[in-house]
């Protein structure tokens, strides 16, 4: 319980926002080197260590080294599970970054949490001071066996009179222990420098709330089943659609209907949603599920590939196993030889995702391959497999990221935008809101694969993101009841991966805004899905009359499906205005009491 509390105080205190101040002091420009003496690890049990910074050049031959332990308290001054150093600073107000230049190592790709103190009290009775914090940031760190050079920034604002007190966290009990920083040497002579400049700016937000929508009567799926999370693809014909394959009129739902007699369930519509029918399997009907050859009940998944209308269903077997089922009749059928269990190694398994890609991309052992299929080991990392043309999915041995505490909706840029052909993966861990991508041509190897931070936010429920028919990518998440998106403009040269120099998808976001309106003061599982370049809606679950996280709200709360609309989304990236419809979509009451997103 008291790593709980600590750890909740932490990020509470990192969604925190510094208020403006005047701008930076000049005296503060220079390099600052890190020193210490070798007993700086030890002596942190004792005190406060005496690992410093000022502005002379290391001269040492041996490295000083510190390391930090998998959590700790990050409002706590000089706190021994961190690594920190502290050191006279030129009195001014400072509004800008700083800049790392240091060297590590690191098991496994990880991100640390760097907190700086301004005139930190350490003879105060309580050595927890969050109100002496001018900073907090999360920087990258990229595996390395050796002291490597690595670099990152974060944003600080605020006063300072005489000191700094930088100090560096682990934000992952799985990644974050083992990690070492060197200083104090001519071969690792980390440092960091101020560089004074203007915090990024949230873009001004107006909520449209006049202008209704105009959603039908909603079509009742299923009168004998009660299914629980259910998921909608819809086709739609687009440029390289196989005639007569992709039919906007067709559309399938899925939902888990029971673990325990291991049924998920498909339905499909042939009349743009108007009616819609199960589909089974005949030869084991009193299953009500499309193929017989799986067990399935837990998380359900359905994709269809827009290019030849081929359709995936993806069923947990619990947390035991994934399943996997395809057919190429729409539905009619799923034939024996392309239902799988999906077996690769791990202590368990847990929500799966689908992506479907165009099958020009890449081909294995003479296969194209069509679609690609996500799981996550609970709290360790997620698999990426590619599914051929025959339906088969190709073992993945390894995973390719870790530090993963929940995946989120796995995505693959099909359009004829800068980023086609690459493949985008949002998770949660403890550093925040993180956006996976690779190439899907090498998809396989860990690698390829990079993760950039969207927002230190911890999403309450799954990470969400799509792409626009640019290929603009979209991230939405819930914290504390509030529904954010971040924007990643595949053209800024920082994305792009045809600028020169390349820039890599999914490397900048925007600031993050609020997308729910003020009515709505507590939502849960919000959905982005993208059209037209800019053009985007994001559907969630909303209160009016419950505040905050949607696990706390009374008996007698009344839920809404709710949606909000962006005509112009890259006005974010812009730093423009932006205006947001947002409304509501369901005739009656959706839920009362709690909406649960612990499991």
């Amino acid at each position: 319980m008291r790593f709980l509390l600590v750890l909740g105080a932490s990020l509470a205190l990192a969604l925190s926002t510094v208020p403006l101040m005047p701008p930076a002091s000049a005296a503060a420009a220079g390099t600052y080197f890190f020193h210490g003496q070798t007993t700086d690890q030890a002596d942190k049990a004792n005190g406060v260590a005496n690992a410093r910074f000022d502005q002379t050049a290391p001269t040492g031959t041996f490295p000083v080294v510190q390391t930090t332990t998998g959590v700790a308290n990050q409002d706590f001054i000089a706190n021994p599970l961190t690594a920190y150093w502290h050191g006279a600073f030129p009195a001014g107000t400072l509004t800008g970054q700083l800049v790392f230049d240091w060297w590590w190592t690191a098991p496994a790709a990880t991100s640390v949490s760097v907190t700086v103190f301004a005139d930190p009290d350490y003879a105060a009775p309580s050595s927890v001071q969050p109100e002496k914090i001018i900073g907090r940031g999360v920087v990258q760190l990229a595996p390395a066996g050796g002291a490597s050079e690595m670099h990152g920034a974060i944003f600080i604002n605020g006063a300072v009179q005489r000191e700094l007190l930088i100090q560096v966290a682990a934000t992952s009990i799985i990644t974050g222990n083992g990690i070492h920083v060197f200083y104090d040497a001519t071969t690792t002579p980390s440092n960091f420098s101020f560089v004074s400049g203007p915090l990024p700016v949230t873009p001004t937000v107006t909520f449209d709330t006049a202008t209704p929508f105009a959603f039908a009567p909603s079509t009742t799926v299923s009168a004998s089943f009660f299914g629980a999370e259910p998921q909608t693809t819809l086709e739609r014909p687009i440029a390289g659609s196989q005639s007569g394959r992709v039919d906007p009129n067709r559309i399938f739902i899925d939902w888990p209907l029971s673990s325990r007699t291991g049924i998920g369930q498909l339905s499909r519509s042939l009349d743009g949603g108007d009616s819609f029918r199960l589909l089974y399997d005949r030869t084991c009907a009193q299953r009500s599920r499309p193929n017989c050859l799986t067990e399935g009940g837990g998380d359900t998944e359905d994709e269809v590939n827009l290019i030849n209308g081929d359709l995936f269903f993806a069923d947990q077997e619990v947390v035991a196993n994934e399943a996997l089922a395809s057919s190429i009749d729409h539905g009619d059928t799923f034939p024996a030889a392309r239902q799988f269990a999906v077996s690769n190694a791990g202590t368990a398994v847990d929500r799966q995702w689908l992506a479907w890609a165009d099958p020009t991309f890449i081909s294995i052992a003479g296969q194209s391959i069509e679609a690609f299929f996500s799981y996550h080991v609970p709290a360790l990392a997620v698999h990426v497999m590619a599914i051929t043309a025959s339906g088969t999915p190709i073992f993945q041995p390894v995973p390719q990221l870790t530090d993963v505490s929940q995946s989120g909706n796995l995505r693959v840029d099909n359009t004829s935008g800068p980023g086609r052909g690459w493949i985008y993966l949002p998770y949660r861990n403890g550093g925040g809101y993180q956006v996976a991508s690779a190439p899907a041509a090498s998809y396989a190897s860990a690698a390829s694969w990079q993760a950039n931070l969207v927002a230190t936010d911890q999403p309450a429920i799954f990470p969400w993101l799509n792409l626009d028919a640019r290929g603009n990518a979209y991230a939405v998440w819930v914290t504390n009841g509030i529904v954010y998106l971040s924007v990643s403009p595949i053209d800024d040269a920082r994305n792009n991966p045809h600028a020169t120099p390349p820039g890599r998808p999914a490397t900048y976001w925007t600031p993050k805004v609020r997308v729910t309106p003020a009515q709505v003061t507590s939502a849960v599982f919000p959905a982005v899905t993208g059209g037209d370049t800019g053009r985007i809606a994001i559907a969630y679950m909303g209160s009016e009359d419950c505040t905050g996280v949607s696990d706390n709200c009374a008996d007698a709360a009344h839920w809404n499906t709710y949606v909000s609309v962006l005509t112009d989304a890259l006005s974010i990236a812009r730093g423009g205005p932006t205006t947001i419809l947002a409304g509501k979509v369901n005739h009656r009451i959706d839920h009362r009491g709690q909406v649960c997103t612990s499991g």
